[in-house]
């Protein structure tokens, strides 16, 4: 691809030991970049990373990952109520044992995407070359957090990020369930290692507790088999204020869907909450049409027209990737609406969810209607 150089931007996704590699190979040779989370898997490819973004700068290039979930709604709505001094206060600092950030993801080996049974490939749970729970998925918990917390700001991990506690357990895989979920009958050499006593450990499963310019943050990441209560996969995230607690909740109370919750912080701040809070989602009509309040005796939960609910692969969609053209400047060659209708067909075919491993390019001269279809 780089030596025949077939267009300017490239799509990776898929495995992603050495995608840091590919980054800085594309970059290098003038392509902008979309690439899928995790971009490294180790500690020990930081370095790289900072290469990477330092390269993309200095040649006015982009390096871009979608981050999909900050297009759930309520994750937008949890960001824009966080901050909003009159709904919120300010951030607390939190403490060892009280965090003032609380994040949660959940997710399933076996499940359904777009209504087929998803199929693993082997190296899928090869944490060697896919990563453990926090370097892939808990990528965009980290993200949620910094977004949310501290909106457009730079935070520079050497200076702002303090890790304090942090463990990793393991998920253990029976031979049927490898066999069940990748169509493979024997685990692979790569995986021997991890296997005890029959079983595949598999250590997806991750904590951590650090603080970010002081705030105390608790991530917990974990992967079950498959979702025995009809939940799929979860994630809830609470941000604690000095006004109120703002919180997506995902559990049985809930029906297992995202739900946006207003919690005051006593009695007595809790008409000044409401008010701001209402005030708020009037401000916010255009943006969102039908949104409102239900009042409970204990919190206040954002109601949430059904039309702004989309799935994953709605998410990983038009908006995000037309931002992509404009960053990388594409506009300025052909309409970048247009252009994001190509990379978006490029980076469904890769499919991250798919677990291929792809490399695509494309041209920034326009694309024949044929592919824009």
């Amino acid at each position: 691809m780089l030596r025949y150089r077939p267009g300017n931007i490239v799509v990776l996704t898929g495995r992603n030991r050495g995608k840091i590699d590919k980054i800085l190979a594309s970059l290098a040779a003038g392509l902008n970049v979309l690439a899928d989370k995790p971009w490294i898997i180790s500690s020990r490819e930081m370095p790289k990373l900072e290469k990477a973004l330092r390269m993309a700068a200095d040649k006015h290039l982009a390096a871009y990952d979608i981050m999909t979930e900050r297009y759930e709604v309520t994750s937008e709505l949890q960001r824009v109520f966080v901050n909003d001094a009159h709904v919120f206060g300010r951030l607390e600092t939190g403490s060892d044992s009280d965090p003032a950030v609380r994040a949660r993801s959940v997710h399933q080996i076996m499940k359904v995407v777009a209504g087929v049974p998803l199929r693993r490939p082997p190296w899928f749970l090869d944490i060697a070359e896919y990563g453990e729970g926090l370097a892939d998925v808990g990528t965009h918990v980290v993200d949620l957090v910094q977004w949310t917390a501290f909106p457009d700001q730079l935070i520079h991990y050497a200076q702002d990020i303090r890790v304090l506690e942090a463990r990793r357990w393991p998920l253990v895989v029976t031979p049927e369930q490898f066999a069940k979920v990748t169509g493979e009958e024997q685990f692979q050499a790569a995986l021997i290692q991890h296997v005890r006593g029959g079983n595949l450990e598999y250590f997806c499963n991750n904590s951590v507790h650090y603080t970010i310019r002081g705030i105390h943050v608790r991530l917990d990441i974990s992967w079950n088999w498959e979702a025995s209560d009809g939940s799929g996969d979860v994630y809830e995230a609470a941000f604690l204020g000095t006004r109120a607690r703002v919180e997506i909740r995902q559990g049985k109370a809930d029906r297992y869907v995202p739900e946006l919750y207003i919690v005051p912080v006593g009695e007595a701040s809790r008409a000044e909450v409401l008010a701001a809070a209402q005030k708020k989602i009037g401000e916010m009509q255009e943006r969102w049409p039908g949104l409102s309040l239900a009042e409970s005796d204990h919190d206040l939960r954002v109601v949430i027209p059904p039309r702004f609910r989309v799935g994953h692969e709605a998410r990983a969609g038009y908006e995000p990737l037309l931002r992509f053209c404009e960053i990388a400047g594409l506009h300025a060659r052909m309409g970048s609406r247009r252009y994001a209708c190509e990379v978006l067909r490029l980076h469904r075919r890769g499919g991250t969810e798919s677990n291929q491993s792809t490399s695509t390019a494309m041209t920034g001269r326009s694309p024949s209607t044929e592919a824009l279809k």
